[in-house]
């Protein structure tokens, strides 16, 4: 029995040591932030942090034979960060469903706290936007712009609300869609109402976080949103 005792005690003294000599790693030295950006305004692009765009990187090394996408979530205000990733040379391919045209294929250096900007042309700006609460009744005004061809329709402009800043797809008020069918007519002015008592999912007294947002009609597009303002809807 003694000497079985001794021979588990050196299999799992061996055991340890490999293991340790195996995850014997440098730990991630590197970090990398940045945001989505409207290439011709500046601003950063909002987006969907259930169902939108995903940032990816490649670790460009002769060492690994099939590396593995690194994805990057992009937070509601179209901005990421990431503080545990290797230094290193990385390829980001091109971003093909989102809320903005396909990108181009690039790379990027990450070498300490690394800043990395991605310009893109977003499928629809949401500007003008005024969003009033008058007790339970919510009134939502907005312009749309579009970036494709008139050909391309728009589909529907929504109000998301939530008690969280991630308001996004999954949160739009019960149904209230409001369809457009047709290219943006950039000098209208786009008007959502509703009346908050019907809502399923709002309830008076309780603050939340609404967002409009729009879809257009392309393969893989995700919503375009406005910034979320926060507003309690009162019974009075």
């Amino acid at each position: 029995m003694k000497t079985i005792r001794i021979i588990s005690f050196l299999l799992l003294a061996i055991a340890v040591m490999t293991s340790c000599e195996l995850d014997n790693y440098d730990y991630p030295q590197g970090s990398i932030h940045g945001a989505i950006l409207d290439q011709d305004t500046g601003d950063t692009v909002q987006s969907d942090i259930f169902d939108g765009a995903r940032l990816a990187l490649v670790e460009i090394n002769e060492e690994y034979e099939n590396p593995q996408n690194q994805y990057f979530v992009i937070k509601p205000d179209g901005s990421y960060r990431n503080d545990l990733v290797f230094e290193g040379l990385y390829a980001v391919p091109s971003i093909e469903d989102g809320n903005f045209h396909p990108t181009d294929s690039t790379s990027v250096t990450i070498d300490g706290d690394t800043q990395f900007d991605l310009e893109v042309v977003p499928y629809i700006r949401i500007s003008d936007v005024e969003m009033t609460i008058d007790g339970m009744d919510l009134t939502a005004t907005f312009k749309l712009e579009q970036t494709v061809p008139d050909s391309v329709q728009i589909l529907v402009a929504n109000v998301f609300a939530h008690t969280e800043p991630t308001v996004g797809k999954p949160h739009r008020l019960d149904d209230e869609d409001l369809f457009i069918g047709a290219a943006a007519d950039p000098d209208q002015v786009y008007t959502i109402t509703w009346d908050i008592s019907r809502s399923r999912s709002l309830k008076e007294n309780v603050a939340y976080f609404f967002r409009i947002g729009a879809l257009i009609d392309v393969p893989g597009a995700r919503y375009n949103y406005a910034p979320a303002v926060r507003f309690t809807p009162t019974d009075n």
